[in-house]
Order: structure tokens, then sequence, then C-alpha cells
């Protein structure tokens, strides 16, 4: 071996023992910063006791059994079965939490949800959301939509203390399930019963080593006092106090002229859907007298815990007043429930007098959010952690060059495929249930290829087949891979997939959006056009030629459509892959003036790096409640004919409900992502729009062919009187990659 090749591998070995050194070093940091960040108070353990089935017999249903079982290591679930012989489009869950005092009480929790209801419109309030949760992932067999009943339901639910939250306090709880038709008739009750007792530190620290779920930080963005000025107080200052570290406080001065010896304080919380609403709690407690007899319930006990570790120089017995109270109070995260769910919350708090007077109230505005397992340090791990820092850069480099040279080597050791469709067809006509309209194939520039497809379907379809056959060329056509069945129906209803249905919904949801619902289908005529995307082909396909026959049958096998697709899948020898750029050419706005608005300004703007924007100012001056957004694409042959979107939307209906369909969801993200400001629910107008849309490229589809393109888009009122309508012009162009271009962020 000569010299170099010798110095070359030392050099290696060198390189791999100083990563392995650095690696090793960068672990005992972060386990000196996790090891400082553990926390040293208690947890809590959970334990059930008793779960039964309790109200038996039932009215509308029979219970068969329902039986505890506890195995060894102290987790209970329950056994049963029961017949519901009736159909049922309605089920409600009403769940209760009970405390035990002396005896139990009612405590926090009391929620009712009507399940069928919530299934089909798919969008939940917090407390919809947790028992939906539970009812997925413990009994996901009859997750399902509506309708239940008619069948003997046989399940074990494991009760599993995940789904208590951390922060319940000590003591014996009770929990009542019932489930009710829609004649309010119990169908079956549950009443589980557990202990929750404090947990020491060595057990909390095993615990949370083997819990490694993501937790949740809280931000908060406002604090500002309400409902000024008082009638028995007088406020000197509130002002909202911002740290460099994020933390906020509200420093607060308030004279209280009179002697107080009865405070009663008020504590509501809201949760952000399209509005503020109310959530969970809602706790009302007088503070003299708690202060004085010492007993909490829980609610009082963690509202006296916040009020003795934030404000401990008013943490006192009463009479209090006659004196100037000047505070700094800081919210901590420790006091807020680790279960609550991500979104936008609000905490209203209300000090009153006897009289029910206001003496002091105050907003507080927070945003929770999800966590990653790897959190920034503070204060005094910032050393720490900028060391590690450096140790991170060098083995992050080490590795990133190492992923560079393999990405290299595989990059230019592969050929890839292209798919080449050579014909599309559809078989079988005319059909004894549907009536084809038209089917033709469209071929266009850059080789891609699509099927216009026009078909009536009288009947309403609750069973829809689709058979998949691949087949491959030798000297005939014969079967090669591929030859999967699904039912339709029933893959939507229940999404539960197994992987060739899970590819096949996959399909159909990116090629055929809008024809991704659920049953019932039918009833309707079907103009589409579908193009198909050869990223749904495994890479791993020989070359060769292939056909492809899709069929559609109704629940007597009877052939609603047929289609047949023949292809070639050809080994390509360079690696020069080819995208396509949209190049707007003109935008304008049509058909003003417009009856119920006043188009001020309408201007098209191009920037150097070629983007385009719609520069528009209007005035609407009436009040809009409805606000129908249609959107159509032409592609030009010799003129411009309708091309795959032609999608309409009702904007309120849509912001107000958020149920979309797959075409709505592209639209209102296009309005969340160009023009936020106008993303609102309504009511719109009565007001001046000033607005500069830049249509993105990112909203465009890749698999789009090379050519001429117009896009209309209209904005009509409930009178289907247009409020703007406008069109844009743009070609799409095969480029080479790579390509260095820039991005306007905003107009």
């Amino acid at each position: 071996m000569n010299v170099p090749s010798i110095r070359r591998a030392n050099i290696a070995l060198l390189c791999i023992g100083l990563g392995l050194v650095l690696s090793v070093m960068l672990s005992q940091c972060v386990a000196q910063l996790n090891r400082k960040s553990a926390k040293s108070n208690v947890s809590r353990r959970v334990r059930f006791t008793k779960a039964e089935c309790v109200g038996a017999p039932y009215k509308l249903s029979h219970l068969n059994y329902c039986n505890m079982v506890q195995f060894p290591n102290g987790t209970i679930g329950l056994n049963v079965s029961v017949h519901i012989p009736i159909v049922l489009n309605y089920f409600e869950i009403n769940a209760k939490v009970f405390y035990k005092y002396s005896t139990y009480r009612p405590f926090m929790i009391d929620w009712s949800i009507e399940m069928c209801q919530a299934i089909r419109v798919g969008k939940f309030n917090p407390a919809t959301a947790f028992v939906m949760k539970v009812a997925e992932k413990s009994v996901p067999e009859y997750y399902h939509p509506c309708p239940h009943g008619n069948r003997t339901y046989k399940t074990f639910w494991i009760i599993e203390p995940s789904y208590i939250p951390d922060t319940l306090p000590s003591g014996d709880y009770r929990v009542d399930i019932f489930f009710r038709d829609a004649t309010f008739s119990k169908l079956l009750s549950v009443q589980v019963y557990c202990a929750i007792r404090k947990q020491g530190l060595i057990a909390q620290l095993s615990r949370n080593v083997r819990k490694a779920n993501i937790s949740h930080t809280l931000r908060i963005t406002k604090m500002q006092c309400i409902g000024t000025p008082y009638k028995h107080t007088y406020l000197h200052y509130c002002q909202m106090e911002q740290f460099e570290n994020g933390t906020v406080g509200a420093n607060i001065s308030i004279h209280a002229p009179q002697v107080i010896n009865y405070g009663e304080i008020s504590a509501k919380l809201f949760y952000k859907y399209t509005t503020y609403r109310p959530f969970m709690i809602d706790w009302s407690m007088e503070y003299c007298q708690a202060y004085r007899v010492g007993k909490f319930n829980p609610s009082t006990a963690l509202v006296m815990t916040i009020i003795k570790e934030s404000l401990p120089a008013i943490y006192y017995p009463c009479p209090h007043g006659n004196r100037t109270y000047n505070i700094f109070w800081m919210l901590e995260p420790k006091f807020i429930p680790r279960a609550l769910p991500s979104g936008d919350y609000r905490l209203d708090v209300y000090i009153r007098d006897s009289t029910n007077t206001n003496m002091f109230a105050l907003q507080v505005f927070g945003v929770v959010r999800k966590q990653g397992l790897l959190s920034l340090p503070s204060g005094s791990q910032t050393n720490t952690m900028q060391r590690c820092d450096i140790l991170q850069v060098f083995v992050s480099v080490l590795l990133a060059r190492t992923v560079a040279q393999l990405n290299w080597i595989s990059t230019n050791s592969d050929l890839s495929h292209t798919l080449r469709i050579t014909k599309m067809q559809c078989i079988g006509v005319p059909y004894k249930q549907t009536i084809l309209r038209h089917c033709k194939m469209q071929q266009f520039q850059n080789g891609s290829a699509g099927l216009h497809i026009s078909a009536d379907v009288p009947m309403v379809l609750n069973y829809i087949e689709i058979s998949v056959k691949l087949n491959y060329k030798y000297t005939a056509y014969r079967p090669f891979m591929i030859d999967y069945s699904m039912e339709y129906c029933q893959a939507e209803r229940t999404k539960m997939f197994n992987p060739s249905t899970a590819l096949m919904m996959k399909v159909i949801e990116e090629s055929l959006p809008d024809l991704y619902y659920p049953c019932p289908h039918g009833n309707r005529t079907y103009t589409v056009f579908w193009l198909f995307t050869p990223k749904f082909i495994p890479q791993t396909t020989p070359s060769g030629d292939y056909r492809l026959d899709i069929f559609y049958r109704d629940q007597s096998g009877t052939s609603l459509f047929a289609l047949q697709m023949f292809g070639a899948f050809v080994k390509d020898s360079e690696n020069g892959t080819a995208s396509h750029a949209l190049r707007i050419t003109k935008m304008q706005c049509i058909g003003a003036p417009y009856k119920h608005t006043t188009l001020n300004l309408c201007k098209m703007e191009q920037f150097p790096n070629g983007d385009v924007a719609l520069n528009i100012s209007m005035d609407i001056p009436q009040v809009l409640n409805y606000i129908e957004i249609s959107v159509q694409v032409f592609y030009k042959y010799t003129t411009y004919r309708p091309f795959m979107v032609n999608w309409n939307m009702e904007y309120c209906h849509t912001a107000r409900f958020g149920k979309l369909n797959p075409n709505a969801v592209i639209m209102m993200k296009v309005i969340e992502a160009t023009i936020p400001d106008l993303n609102y629910p309504c009511p719109h107008g009565n007001r001046s729009y000033n607005v500069c849309w830049l249509y993105e490229r990112k909203f465009l589809l890749p698999s789009l062919p090379s050519g001429d393109y117009r896009m209309d888009i209209y904005l009509r009122d409930s009178s289907k009187a247009n409020i703007i309508a406008f069109q844009l012009y743009g070609a799409m162009q095969c480029v080479d990659l790579p390509y260095k271009r820039t991005v306007l962020n905003h107009c």
C-alpha cells in the first residue's frame, strides 16, 4: 500500500473517532440538561377499583352480560354484550364525573354529545373531540357513522389511565356514562370507580422516562382590565408587561376604600371556535368563607393555590379592603391542565362584593400549542446549551457530508422510469344501469393524457365496488401483480383501509377530488376529466407494455362503468427531469359595472422576477351573508374549452361550519394563503376592499399539461348578481430542473 492511501485511511479513521467522541460528549450534555430540567414535585397515580353496568334491564335493549375483568398488572376492563334490535340514527353519549367528599358530588365534567351528528359533521368542539378520541382508540370497531343498532354489540373495553388529566386532585372519583336514543331512553349505562393518589418522586421519574409524549406550551398574548370604571373601587393603572424570556404579567394598582368581608371570585374559560365560547371551567367561590373554613372542594382548592403562590402578599383572611393594592400578577403555565387541546383561549376573572357589583375584572388571552420532546433551555442552562450547540455543529457537519455523499451515490447510480400513456378508452358499452354520454381521450403536447367522461347515473348508489386489474404484455396481455377490489362506500364510511384500499382511495382523492365523498352517490350526471399521474406507479415496475382494467359495479355485480388504459413503462438513461412553470400573461376584471358594488381600481401589476398580481379596490355598501365563489378553468385547443376544474362553494356557510369537500379545501387554502386579511367568517361587505392578489405557483397541480389556460373567477351574492368577476390568462411550459427563482412573499 502506498503512502498517500495510508494517509487517507488514517485521516478517515481520525474523522470517525472524532465523530464518536463528539457524539458521546453531546449525549452527556443532553443528559445533563435533562437532569437539570427534571421536576421535583410529586405526580399522581390512577387506580381503577370498580366498573359495572347499572340500571338494567333497559327498555329498548337487552344486556346479555357485563363483567369486570382485572389483570395481574392492575389493568381492568369491562366485558360487555348488549343487543340493540332497533336502528339508531340518533345516539347520545353523556359522561359525568363525581368527586367523593362525604358522598359523591358532581365535579367539573358534565359532557353530552350526539355521536351520529358529530361523526357526520366532523367538526368537534374540544369536549366532543376528547370523547370521540376515547371512542376511536378504545372501541375502534364501533367508531363509524350512523345508522347503528339492529345488531348485538360485543366488546371488551379497557379503561386506560392516559385519558385522565394529570392535574386532577387526589381523591375518589366516579364516572357515569349513559348511552341514549332519540326518546332519551337508556340503551346502556356504565359506572367506573377510581382513586387518584399522590405518587413519590422515584416513581414519578421512572414514569417520566417511560412517557415520551408531546406536551403543550402556553403563550399569553394579551392581558387587560375590563368593565372600568368600577362602582366601589378606583383603578389607578392596569398594564401588561412582557419580558425578554417571554414571561407576561399584569401590573395593577387599585384602591378599595371600603372594608370587604365578602369577596366572590369567578373564573370562566372560553375556547375560540369562530368566536369565543364557554369551555370546561366555570368556577365561582366566596374567598372569605373559603379561607375561614379551610375546607375546599377541588375547584376552590385550585383557585386558592393560585392565589397563594402568585399573590402571597394578599393571601390572608378577611377583612380586606380599606387600602390600595399594588400587585404584579403572573399566570404561571404550571396551573394550566396538560390535557387542554391546542387552540386559542380567553380567561375571564371577576371579583365581586356582596351586592354582586364588580370590584375588579380581568381578561387573559392565551394560545396553547403542542411542543416537541426537545425544548429550549432557560436561565442557567444557556451556557451549557451553547457549549452543546458547538459540538452539535461539528457532528451535524460530519453527518451532513456523509448523507450528501450517499445521496450523490444513489442519485447517480439509479435509472428512473417514464410512463407513456398510449390509449385510454371506455369498454363494455352500453351499460345496463347507466348512460355514457361521451368518453374521449385527450393528449397534450408534453405527453400527458387524460380521459373526458360524462355519464348519467339515475339511481342512488350505496354500494360501489371498484375493481382494478393490471396486465403485462408477454406475447399477449396476462395478469401481473395487481388485482385489487374494494367496496368504496364501506371504505369511505369506516376509514379503515388495508394497503391496497389505501392506495386506491389516495388515487381517487388526488385525481378525482370532487367525487371523493361518502355515499350515497348517483342520481346525477358525472362530468369529469381524469388525468392519471405517474407518481402512483411503483419505481420497481419493470419496463414493458401494460394494460390497466378498471370496473365500477353495483351490488348486483352489474357494470356501471368500465375503463381500459394502455401504457408503456420505459427506463430513462438520464436523470434530467422536467418540471412546469406558469407564466401569467394577463389579469383583468370583467363584467363591470356591477349592480351592487363599485369598482374603483382593477390593474395588473408585473414584478421584475416575473410574478404578476391584480391590484383591486372596490366598495361594497351592503352587508353580505351569502357569497358564492365560482372557479372555472379553460384549456386552449383552437378555442378555450372547459378543462377539469369547475368548482362552486358558498363561502359564508363554509367558513362558519368548516365542513369542507376537497374542492372547498383547496379554495379556502388559496384564500387563506393569498388574501389572509379577508379570510374571516361572514358578515362581509359594508366597507371598501383594497387588495393586491398574487396567485402563487404552489397551488398549481404538477401534472397539468403544457398549453394555454384561462381561469374565470366569479363572486356572487344571494341574488346571483356579480360582486366582482375577473379572468386570469396563463401558459404552462416545461422547464429543466434545477432552476433559480425569487419569490414575492407578499404584495
